[in-house]
């Protein structure tokens, strides 16, 4: 693929919505560096952050179709990981939770 499309969200998204996979690939080398960084001010575990940002680039594949609807690229996929991180933690807390409440009694 090349190299100047790597640089243009538009192109890759197109390319993305056209099932090009390897547009996938580009995007997510591209972002995954600065991904990962933003998701450590969230969370310092690795394999959370891991499965989130995966998560969010499978989102990306899943809907590829609506891909033409993003305005900015790098803006919804650091909102969508957030996202899923704010999501983690909320399910993680309702665990721990349930779990005290269970003995409770």
């Amino acid at each position: 693929m090349n190299n100047n499309i790597l640089n243009n969200d538009v192109e890759l998204l197109l390319r993305i919505q056209q099932n090009d996979e390897k547009a996938l690939a580009c995007l997510m080398r591209k972002y995954y560096p600065g991904i990962y960084r933003f998701a450590l001010q969230f969370t310092k575990d690795e394999d959370v952050i891991k499965l989130c940002i995966r998560d969010v680039f499978v989102g990306v594949w899943q809907q590829r179709r609506f891909a033409g609807r993003i305005f900015s690229l790098q803006a919804h996929l650091f909102k969508n990981t957030r996202s899923k991180l704010s999501q983690r933690n909320r399910k993680e807390k309702e665990i721990v939770y349930l779990n005290v409440n269970q003995y409770a009694y």
